[in-house]
């Protein structure tokens, strides 16, 4: 409030005077103009060698889980090195989808210089890009049946976790 209570005694330390702070003030570089613009390839070129990196300190811990006998520190090193793969693949697995992203802008502002509407997907239509793509790398391998298991195996998937939400007298 503007005015204080005349009830309570003044204290002996009260700021009568707002001094500017002699602490200094920390800033924030995502945030802050004076930062630049963040250049996503030129990160990844600068930063490459931690990927390396990653992947020498990841075949060290399967080396040091192969000579460990204590049990605790075994699993311990297990599930550290199972979170840093599913890390890189979900990485590897984003780098796919940016790629194709960036093949269809790339294709699709070609078309616009040509004449054509701007056009911007959706978020499901970039799914099934994605999708699409898995479908023809998988049909591109040695086994022409890798689709059809591919397929299956999603389908016993599906199925699984629909019988979830059955009654159990109709599983």
């Amino acid at each position: 409030p503007a005015e204080t209570t005349s009830k309570r005694p003044v204290s002996r330390f009260r700021t009568v005077v707002d001094l500017p702070s002699k602490k200094e003030k920390h800033r924030d570089p995502r945030f802050n103009k004076l930062s630049g613009q963040f250049n996503e390839g030129l990160f990844k070129r600068s930063y490459g060698f931690i990927e390396e990196y990653e992947k020498s300190e990841m075949d060290e811990m399967r080396k040091k889980i192969a000579k460990t006998k204590d049990v605790d520190e075994k699993t311990s090193l297990e599930k550290e090195l199972q979170k840093r793969m599913s890390k890189r693949i979900n990485k590897e697995r984003e780098e796919k989808q940016k790629n194709i992203q960036r093949q269809w802008k790339k294709s699709e502002m070609e078309a616009v210089k040509s004449g054509k509407k701007a056009f911007y997907l959706k978020k499901s239509d970039k799914e099934k890009l994605a999708l699409y793509e898995q479908y023809k790398k998988l049909g591109e391998g040695n086994n022409s049946n890798s689709v059809d298991k591919f397929l299956e195996k999603r389908r016993k998937k599906n199925s699984a976790s629909e019988k979830r939400f059955l009654p159990n007298a109709r599983r």
